[in-house]
């Protein structure tokens, strides 16, 4: 028997059985634990089912209260224990249980089922019964009809294991005896060898104990199974209820080896099969169904789903339908459709039968099911292709024969060949393929002569048939090989082509003629004799000039023509006549019905002398618009070039929609040097004369203007080879017109030479240059007379009155006599030379500071703050922030002027409190940095003052770059940066 384990458990054939069963139900291993339960069993013992599985048999049941152990003789002969346990729900609660136990074996691995069911009422009511018996020995004779007459039997056995009483019932199950062979004897005279049996065992625990039990059993002297219920009595016996399921237990068995029998059948067919419950929901199925199911819906169907899952919508009333029926206990077979996973519908064959319970009501049904779709679309396709075959056969308008490839006989012919051959069906059927050849044609196709080749063609060609009335008729036959009614046959048609034949040659001469019409005319199209007398017109002068055509046939076009332009056309007329095969073009003026002219464009063909034509051909359309167009454009052209003759730039008109240009050609030859220009030929050369530098980007700019419905206006300025070699600077530009959907379709500029204002510009650049650089040089020049005067003063004058102050110092420590007056006039000269060498320092530090060319820059910045904050009373900081070892000493001392520029404007103009000056570098520059908190002042206003026109000078000597940052109250920020020198 295979059981619900893991892993086959969703296989398991009574999987529904096992989760819907009243009883609870647990299954074990050998060492206790517990691999699978059911839903009644997690019920049972209160825990949820992923939780009961992780916990052992031991777990749930009472192991310090009395069961009864194993029996060897009774195991081996069912299998089965049964017995009553105490068991333990999850929250802690001790109830009383009905056990039973069956080992199976599932792929060689033991395991045990094991069935509870609660008795804890049952043991309320066996309380009470117990109650009952007490009051029953006080009173024997009342309860004796009742137990009596219970369908059990029941008997009391007091301490000295004597048999007290016995009902007739008990009396009747122990052998057919009476109750008065019983009573009063040993239960060792009825059962001799009872003592180590499990059913006395469970009596002796009783009696001590006193605690009611329950247990099954098997005696094997009589073959008998014994069910018992055993309670205390009174009188320190026993009282036992007790039946025979002797007949129960080897049904048990049986219905076991059956459904182990089942089981082998059902998974060993390839028929499909599974059984509902009457709620129409799977309880069981075999191997193969599940197989489909995985094959249809990528998924086993699970016990306990709809079977209308899996029925077509249109088929479910159907079969719905069909299981009320079965339910209503009749069987049924149908065919019905399924669906698979992709969707793809299947056609289904099933039998339905009821299943009945021992009282004859339907209980499940069963479907026995196969998958006929490959049979039925067998069918179908062969139905189709036969229905397909018929129509093709019967209904094409061809002849068609199927003909014996064997001996030539016809086997089938459609309405067509006896319509056209005049035989009737039967009078086929009789005839061989001979019949309609006619004796003479030896070479003709015959298919009993031709090779069978499958379904590939056999023959095509052209053949000679005679009909019934010995008409002979062409034919074009096709053969190609068929089976019919399992003869290797030729399907061959015929086509009548006699009549086409005889056509062909009528058709020739008139389909050249059309032709010529065709390929040799336009929108009107004439024929005429060598006297220019219309022999034909085409209808659509109807429609172009207003004549019937008939009206002019018989008449010369001459009649019709402007009298101004009638002797040009007679002149080329005659020409074409007197000249075969030749073709010329002209232009005239046509009357019209309503009595206007319209200007007419032809050609003329001589074809006279072609036999297939013999006329002259005439093709001309109306060009009436078009003249009109080119009067316009004339007009508008002349009015053009007289403007741009009038104005000192190129003028041009670019149609953009068909890329063309018109420019003035002469005003080129002016500006550029270029003579005998046409305007056509203007922009056929100008972008390869446009510099390449440049005609590239305004290429790019003018084509994002044109994309840009918002623009209307475009100028640029590029540079153009002029004719001897050199290149004129040329600013161009154009007003761009759309049309109603924004997009640009032409564009009307000038284009005027400013090489003139460019080398001024150039020439302007330059001074301004020059000037940069002799200010440069000057300011470097400054720098170095300061540098000297400093030092000249500073080493000379300072080191002079340095002498002189020694000098007084010694005349006044030599002097001691000298008086009073003279005394004071050396310690003044002494303090007047003090006074001298402070300003000598202070001369050369403001002409130079030494400080900048014996520590650097930055230590020239700090001080020069330290001596602006003692000097102004403002506080000045200083914040350091690169490395001026590498820095040039022009770069050093610009900085350094412009920090002192700035600082001396914030103690003239800024009412500053506060001033900070600071230095940093990243990978590229050198920055300086000068912020006040003063009063700030509008950059626009005063952004030409001498001040800040020096600082921008300074900034530009360096190649740097000066900013100003500055708003009324809002204090001003000066920063100037200044490239590294590339080593």
């Amino acid at each position: 028997m295979k059981v619900a384990r893991p892993g086959n458990t969703q296989n398991g054939k009574y999987k529904a059985v096992f989760e819907h069963s009243l009883q609870a139900i647990v299954i074990t291993t050998p060492d206790g634990a517990i691999v699978e339960c059911n839903k009644a069993a997690c019920n049972l013992f209160g825990y949820p089912e992923s939780e009961l599985k992780q916990i052992r048999w031991q777990d749930i049941v009472d192991q310090h209260r009395p069961r009864l152990t194993d029996h060897p003789g009774f195991s081996s002969v069912t299998g089965a224990i049964s017995e009553e346990l105490t068991c333990i729900r999850r929250n802690g609660e001790r109830f009383s249980c009905e056990y039973s136990t069956v080992p199976v074996t599932d792929n060689g691995e033991e395991c045990k089922v094991s069935f509870f069911v609660d008795i804890s009422d049952r043991r309320k009511q066996e309380e009470r019964t117990i109650a009952a018996l007490n009051e029953a020995t006080a009173a024997k004779a009342k309860y004796k009809t009742i137990l009596d007459s219970t369908s059990d039997g029941y008997l009391t056995i007091n301490s000295n294991w004597q048999y007290t009483y016995i009902n007739e019932r008990g009396a009747d199950i122990l052998h057919g005896k009476t109750p008065a062979d019983i009573m009063g004897r040993h239960i060792d005279d009825l059962f001799p060898d009872v003592h180590n049996h499990p059913i006395y065992l469970e009596f002796q625990k009783v009696m001590r104990t006193r605690v009611p039990s329950a247990t099954d059993g098997y005696y094997g002297p009589w073959d008998v199974f014994f069910q018992t219920r055993i309670f205390p009595a009174p009188d320190g016996g026993i009282a036992v209820f007790f039946s025979d399921i002797t007949e129960q237990r080897k049904a048990d068995l049986q219905l076991q080896k059956s459904r182990r029998e089942m089981e082998m059948i059902l998974d060993n067919t390839d028929q499909l099969f599974m059984i509902l419950d009457r709620d129409l929901n799977l309880v069981m199925q075999n191997q193969a169904y599940q197989k489909r199911m995985q094959l249809m819906v990528g998924k086993q169907m699970t016990d306990g789903e709809s079977v209308f899952r899996f029925v077509t919508p249109e088929n479910q009333a159907e079969v719905k339908e069909i299981l009320t029926s079965v339910l209503a206990g009749n069987q049924a077979h149908r065919k019905f459709n399924s669906i698979d996973r992709q969707g793809d519908r299947h056609v289904v064959e099933a039998s339905f039968i009821p299943i009945t319970d021992s009282t004859g009501a339907v209980e499940n049904i069963m479907i026995a099911a196969r998958n006929i779709t490959e049979e039925e679309s067998a069918k179908q396709a062969l139905h189709a292709s036969e229905e397909k075959y018929r129509y093709l056969f019967y209904s094409n308008p061809t002849p068609f024969w199927a003909v014996d490839m064997q001996n030539g006989r016809f086997l089938d012919v459609n309405d067509a060949a006896i319509a056209h051959y005049g035989y009737s069906r039967k009078e086929f059927l009789e005839l061989s393929f001979d019949a309609i050849i006619p004796a003479e044609q030896t070479e003709a196709f015959r298919p009993e002569k031709a090779a069978f080749r499958g379904h590939a063609l056999i023959y095509r060609g052209r053949s000679v048939h005679v009909c019934k009335n010995g008409e002979i008729i062409k034919v074009e036959l096709t053969a190609h090989g068929i089976q019919y009614g399992g003869k290797n046959a030729a399907l061959v048609s015929a086509t009548d082509i006699t009549e086409s034949l005889k056509k062909e040659e009528q058709l020739l001469y008139s389909e050249l003629r059309f032709r010529s019409l065709i390929e040799k005319g336009g929108e009107i199209i004439a024929l005429t004799d060598k006297t220019g007398t219309t022999i034909y017109i085409s209808p659509s002068i109807k429609l172009i000039l207003g004549y019937e055509a008939e009206s002019r046939i018989g008449k010369k076009p001459f009649d019709y023509i402007h009298p101004d332009d009638l002797e040009k056309v007679k002149v080329k007329m005659a020409l074409l006549v007197a000249e075969p095969n030749s073709c010329l073009r002209t232009q005239w003026r046509h009357k019209h019905a309503n009595g206007s002219w319209r200007w007419m464009d032809g050609v003329a063909t001589n074809l006279l002398e072609d036999p297939a034509v013999h006329a002259i051909v005439y093709n001309f359309r109306d060009i009436t618009i078009q003249k009109q167009h080119e009067d316009a454009l004339r007009v508008s052209n002349e009015r053009f070039t007289l403007v741009a003759r009038a104005t000192q730039d190129s003028i041009w008109d670019w149609d953009l929609v068909s890329n063309s240009v018109i420019r003035d050609g002469k005003r080129l030859e002016t500006l550029f040097g270029y003579p005998g220009w046409e305007p056509e030929e203007v922009d056929a050369h100008w972008n390869k004369l446009a510099h390449p530098e440049d005609w590239e980007r305004v290429t790019r700019n003018r084509k994002l203007l044109l994309a840009n419905p918002a623009e209307s206006y475009w100028q640029d300025e590029y540079r153009f080879l002029r004719a001897d070699g050199s290149y004129a600077y040329v600013h161009d530009c154009g007003y761009i017109l759309r049309d109603e959907r924004g997009n640009a379709t032409r564009m009307i500029g000038a284009s005027h030479d400013i090489t003139a204002r460019k080398q001024y510009e150039e020439a302007l650049k330059e001074k301004n240059n020059e000037l940069k650089r002799l200010s440069a040089y000057l300011q470097r020049v400054r720098e170095d007379e300061r540098k000297y005067i400093a030092r000249e003063v500073h080493d000379e004058l300072g080191q002079l009155a340095s002498a002189l102050k020694i000098d007084i110092d010694w005349l006044n420590l030599r002097l001691t006599t000298v008086e009073e007056v003279a005394r004071k006039r050396i310690e003044h000269a002494n303090k007047t030379i003090e006074i001298l060498i402070s300003s000598v320092r202070k001369i050369a530090s403001s002409l130079r500071p030494s400080v900048l060319d014996d520590f650097g820059l930055n230590a020239a910045l700090k001080w020069h703050c330290t001596e602006f904050q003692n000097l102004n009373g403002i506080q000045c900081m200083f914040e350091s922030g690169f490395d001026d070892s590498e820095m040039n000493i022009h770069v050093k001392t610009e900085l350094f002027r412009m920090a002192q520029e700035s600082l001396t404007n914030v103690m003239r103009h800024a009412q500053a409190s506060s001033v900070l000056v600071m230095t940093r570098e990243d990978e590229d520059n050198f920055y300086l940095t000068v912020t006040d908190n003063g009063q700030g002042f509008d950059g626009r206003q005063h952004k030409n003052t001498l001040g800040l026109v020096g600082l921008r000078e300074r900034a530009v000597s360096m190649n740097g770059h000066l900013e100003i940052e500055s708003e009324p109250g809002k204090g001003t920020i000066i920063s100037v940066h200044v490239p590294k020198e590339r080593k």
